[in-house]
């Protein structure tokens, strides 16, 4: 091989090195970009796992605290139908109770006025035993 024919192919193979080198570079720059998606694909799916796995907490919260809520309600409930039951039976007991001291005072003024019949009438029987001797 004479010496251009060398130098020719030392051109070449120094072209071919470097086109290697350069793909070489590229190839570590894909495989370094390619790593770096898996990693943000796997955070992805670990963030997406957690929220999962948080929805499914918070819903069973939340049942919890309906459920929690609807007990709070039914006992709020009876307890204001116990209330109304209770102050219609006050109502009724103080009706009774007007009723019964109503009552008190008309026999109080018939006992005022029974008294009152029978201090006349043993007036009366004493003027009558009085004329009589």
């Amino acid at each position: 091989m004479t010496t251009a024919e060398l130098d020719l192919e030392k051109r070449k193979s120094t072209a071919l090195k470097d086109e290697n080198g350069a793909l070489a570079n590229q190839l570590r720059d894909s495989q370094a970009a390619q790593r770096k998606s898996e990693q943000e694909i796997t955070s992805l799916n670990n963030s997406r796992k957690i929220d999962r796995e948080t929805n499914e907490r918070l819903a069973r919260e939340i049942a919890d605290l309906s459920s929690n809520l609807q007990a709070v309600t039914n006992d709020f409930s009876g307890e204001q139908r116990e209330h109304k039951r209770t102050a219609e039976a006050l109502r009724l007991a103080q009706e009774h109770a007007a009723r019964d001291s109503q009552e008190i005072q008309r026999l109080q003024s018939a006992a005022d006025e029974a008294g009152q019949e029978i201090c006349r009438l043993r007036h009366e029987l004493g003027q009558l035993q009085r004329e009589k001797s």
